[in-house]
C-alpha cells in the first residue's frame, strides 16, 4: 500500500488534499499466551502488515472517520462525544477512547479541533494479530505528532489499554500495545509486564521462518472468554495471596506455585493459575534459546506452551 494511494483514496472521500500519512504495524507473539494480565513476561514482535491512517485537520470540533475496509459512510463524531458506539460503528470506539484518554491529560486541551481521518488496513480483523491495538497506537501517534503532544510511546500504550479495558470492555494487558507502538525492525520485544522493563533482542531465524495462518476461526477478544479467563486468574491470585506476599501470578516459579497450589480450591481456578505461571517460565527460557541460538529448544518450548493453552 503506497503513499499516493492512500492520498488519492483520501481526497476521494473528504473532497480535499490529506495533510500526512500515518502507520501502524500488528504484531505476533512468540511466546507468552495470558502472561501480561498476569504480570508475567511476553515475547512480541511488530510485522510489516498494519493500519494506515490518512489525517487532515478540520476547522470545528468534528471528528470524520472512513475506513477503506469497511463498507459504508464517513462516521462522525464531535471531539467531545465520550459515548461508546454500538453495532456496526462498533469500530470507532478503538479511535474515540484514545481521543478520550489523551484529552484528559494535562496537555489534553492541545486537542482542541477535530480532524479527518481515512483509514485502510492491509492486516486482516479478528485474526489475533491485534488490529485493534494496531488502531488505538495509531490514534494516539496522529495525535502526539498532529497538536504537539508532550507523551512518550510507553505512555500512549497505557493509553491504549485503558481504552481497551474500559472504553471497550476487554480486561486485556498490555502486551498488543506495547508490541505495536514499540516494534522494531529484525528484533523481537522480552517485556516484563509487571516491571515494563524491556530488552529488544534480535530475531535470529536461520533457516527457519515464522508462518502465520488463517485458521478462519472468528476471532473477537472482547466477546469471547478472554475476559472470564482473566477473572480466574486473578480469583486464583486472590487465594494465594492468603498465604504469599506477591502483587501478580508473575512473580512465581513453579515450585513456588506447586507449594502452594492446595489454596486454590477450584479445578478452573488451578489449571488457569497453572498455565500463567508455567508459561511466564518457558518465555524466559525461550528468549534465552533464541539468544543462544538454539532455535531447536525455542521450538520444544513454543510447543509445550500450545499443550499448556
Amino acid at each position: 500500500m503506497n503513499k499516493d494511494e492512500l492520498l488519492k483514496d483520501y481526497q476521494e472521500v473528504f473532497g480535499e488534499s490529506g495533510k500526512d500519512v500515518f502507520f501502524s504495524p500488528g504484531r505476533i507473539n512468540v511466546i507468552g499466551e495470558h502472561t501480561d494480565y498476569n504480570g508475567g513476561h511476553v515475547f512480541p514482535a511488530a510485522i510489516s502488515l498494519g493500519v494506515y491512517g490518512v489525517y487532515g485537520p478540520r476547522d470545528e470540533k468534528k471528528v470524520r472517520l472512513y475506513s477503506g475496509n469497511v463498507d459504508g459512510e464517513i462516521v462522525e463524531f464531535d471531539l467531545d462525544d465520550d459515548s461508546v458506539e454500538k453495532d456496526k460503528h462498533f469500530w470507532t470506539n478503538y479511535f474515540k477512547g484514545m481521543i478520550t484518554y489523551l484529552r484528559q491529560r494535562e496537555d489534553g486541551e492541545k486537542i482542541n479541533h477535530g480532524f479527518n481521518l481515512y483509514i485502510k488496513a492491509d492486516l486482516p480483523s479478528g485474526s489475533g494479530l491485534s488490529s485493534s491495538a494496531a488502531i488505538e497506537m495509531l490514534m494516539g501517534m496522529i495525535l502526539k505528532d498532529e497538536f504537539d503532544l508532550d507523551v512518550d510511546r510507553p505512555t500512549l500504550a497505557r493509553r491504549g489499554q485503558k481504552t481497551e479495558n474500559e472504553f471497550v470492555g476487554l480486561n486485556s494487558g498490555i502486551m498488543d500495545q506495547f508490541a505495536c507502538i514499540m516494534g522494531k525492525k529484525d528484533s523481537a520485544i522480552f517485556l516484563d509486564c509487571n516491571t515494563m522493563e524491556y530488552e529488544y533482542k534480535p530475531l535470529k531465524l536461520g533457516d527457519y521462518e515464522i508462518i502465520i495462518m488463517s485458521t478462519n476461526k472468528e476471532h473477537t477478544l472482547a466477546d469471547s472468554a478472554y475476559n472470564d479467563r482473566v477473572s480466574e486468574c486473578h480469583k486464583a491470585l486472590e487465594k494465594l495471596q492468603t498465604k504469599l506476599d506477591i502483587k501478580a501470578l508473575g512473580e512465581l516459579d513453579d515450585n513456588i506455585f506447586d507449594e502452594y497450589s492446595y489454596l486454590i480450591n477450584d479445578e478452573t481456578e488451578l489449571k488457569r493459575a497453572r498455565h500463567a505461571v508455567s508459561e511466564n517460565g518457558r518465555t524466559i527460557r525461550a528468549t534465552k534459546a533464541m539468544e543462544d541460538n538454539d532455535l531447536e529448544k525455542l521450538g520444544r518450548l513454543i510447543d509445550a506452551s500450545h499443550i499448556s493453552l
